[in-house]
């Protein structure tokens, strides 16, 4: 899957094939179709909230359906 990687404040974002492991119990895999970088996202870009690099922000639900699942959600 592609994503955009944060790889540190002032640092540009990346566009970067991400593996994601399979889905643990009582998780489910969804695919994404598309995604956005919303204005909380910038915060981190330019530092003004420190985070852990590398890391891919997710602070907007994506368009996304479900792809698999390890037993159903509740």
């Amino acid at each position: 899957m592609k994503a955009a990687v944060f790889h540190g404040p002032k640092l540009p974002l990346s566009i970067e094939d991400v593996e994601l492991d399979k889905p643990q119990d009582r998780e489910v895999l969804i695919k994404t179709v598309a995604s956005g970088v919303c204005h909380s996202d910038l915060h981190f870009v330019d530092g003004f909230y420190p985070y852990p690099a590398p890391a891919v922000l997710a602070t907007r639900p994506p368009a996304s359906s479900r792809k698999s699942a390890n037993r159903s959600p509740t």
